[in-house]
């Protein structure tokens, strides 16, 4: 997930931290002090009382910064887990240990844009010569499917029903890399989608279950117990066949696609909100596109949103701008926890957020109010006012569910796909700060803007943005390479 705003240079420094240049010599002694620090946690046993400091900085950091730390997840409840975390401190233990112990506990918030990341020595192993599970893999229900087989047999066990790995069911396997995952709120669809995307279930298999290669693997293939051993591929040659093989099964090449269907339909399908698409401005190219809609008279617009992380919120107003033809209000609420915050105590490059960009509130927290999509934001011209129907899945995310969710709640939109990961009432994220705790070496980054949408209450705002015109993927599907979401739009735009 993404988030960019545009706040003004002051406040991304404020948030984010000092842009004036650091002397070489500053910076290399930052990175050697920094290497000794990652060589220390490396194979080192983090005492009892250092993985207990490190949980007591984790939860006050959380309680102080974020915004939504209980917007989903009640006090009591999330106090109870991290009681619960301290209790499994029995013994000395390495970081990545801790990792498993934490990284549940913070999936816990249900918040997609917080998730507990491993020492930085720990993710450079992970992306670099760790050996990793060379398959892709798509949950079904709570069933583990190989959609991509990345071994020198190419192929063989593709679509295969994971059984086992190195003798633990794949059903446990899967329940303790989900506790792990969130999106938003209580979307049900998250997990599992984000455990698909960029091979997130390879490298939880080892953060979270310990599992390395060789892989022992148990199958079931077209009801047939099959079982082989398999050795791991570390990770840039693994990304470099799963990106050859979403380009050979006819995956995307650039940013945004816009095409005629017919005389009357038009697809946009957008991969992001970028500041810039396709080599324009991000503005530039919505304004093109809906100009186009406007001179060829297209009455149905079929918009792809669907792995759409999020980007600019700016353009998610925008494009809901087009759709619109009286003022509205985007966000309900923007809130702020705090101007200074004491884990920036370290960090010599922190600075407070400038008081002329927020307002106190009687809660004793701010709103951000100098936000460009705050207020009464105007329609944008040129107005479609023809058929929306769009396309979303489980990776549709933050700026792509704002946007999502105003053209539901507005009425303008048939939304077709399957529940998103990002929440129906908004979010946590905007710029961030990365805390690293000082014993374990594991990081977080909190983000520090809670977005509310301006939204009705006749929707479950614990959920995703759910779809109007639901579909249900089988394995068969996959493997043939269906797009049911699009079937359906061009079913109900008359394209069929």
């Amino acid at each position: 997930m993404t988030r960019i705003a545009n706040l003004g240079a002051c406040v991304l420094v404020a948030l984010c931290g000092s842009i004036l240049p650091r002397s070489a010599a500053a910076v290399d002694e930052s990175k050697a002090a920094q290497a000794v620090q990652e060589a220390k946690v490396a194979g080192k046993l983090l005492s009892t009382a250092e993985a207990l400091k490190d949980i007591d900085i984790l939860q006050a950091a959380l309680e102080e910064a974020h915004p939504g730390v209980h917007r989903y997840t009640p006090k009591a409840e999330l106090d109870a887990r991290f009681d619960a975390a301290r209790k499994a401190i029995t013994r000395p233990m390495e970081s990545i240990e801790l990792y498993r112990i934490l990284a549940p506990v913070v999936a816990a918030v249900k918040c997609a844009h917080t998730s507990l990341l491993p020492a930085v020595e720990t993710t450079k192993k992970l992306n670099s010569v760790m050996a990793l599970f060379p398959f892709a893999v798509r949950v079904l229900g709570d069933e583990v499917y190989l959609t991509s087989d990345f071994t020198d047999d190419a192929g063989k066990f593709r679509g295969a029903r994971l059984v086992s790995v190195n003798g633990r069911p794949a059903k446990e396997l899967l329940a303790i890399l989900l506790s792990s995952v969130t999106g938003d709120g209580d979307s049900r669809t998250a997990g599992r989608g984000r455990l698909a995307d960029q091979l997130l279930f390879s490298k939880r298999l080892y953060t979270m279950a310990g599992i390395e290669s060789p892989f022992r693997i148990e199958m079931d293939v077209q009801g047939k117990k099959v079982e082989a051993t398999v050795e791991g591929i570390p990770f840039p040659k693994l990304q470099e066949r799963a990106e050859q093989a979403r380009i050979a099964a006819g995956g995307p090449t650039s940013d945004a696609d816009y095409r005629a269907i017919g005389s009357d339909t038009a697809v946009l399908r957008l991969g992001q909100f970028s500041e810039e698409i396709n080599g324009k401005p991000g503005n530039a190219y919505l304004n093109e596109v809906f100009r186009d809609l406007a001179a060829s008279d297209k009455k149905t617009l079929i918009l792809d949103v669907r792995n759409n992380g999020g980007g600019s919120d700016e353009l998610g107003a925008q494009l809901f701008a087009h759709c619109v033809n009286q003022p509205f209000q985007y966000y309900r609420d923007l809130v702020v926890n705090k101007l200074n915050f004491d884990f920036w105590r370290d960090d010599p490059e922190a600075r407070p957020l400038p008081e002329d960009f927020v307002q106190k509130q009687p809660d004793g927290k701010y709103r951000l109010i100098k936000h460009p999509n705050w207020g009464e934001l105007q329609p944008a011209e040129p107005y479609f006012g023809g058929r929306v129907i769009i396309l979303v899945n489980s990776r549709s995310y933050s700026t792509t569910c704002e946007f999502l969710a105003k053209m539901q709640d507005s009425g303008r939109a048939t939304l077709i796909g399957e529940e998103t990961g990002g929440g129906f009432s908004g979010n946590t994220s905007g710029p961030g700060s990365m805390l690293t705790l000082p014993n374990s070496k594991l990081r977080i980054e909190i983000h520090l803007v809670g977005y509310y949408m301006a939204v009705g209450d006749d929707h479950d705002h614990r959920r995703g943005v759910l779809p109007n015109v639901e579909t249900t993927y089988t394995i068969n599907d996959i493997l043939k390479g269906s797009d049911l979401e699009l079937e359906a739009a061009l079913k109900l735009a008359g394209q069929n």
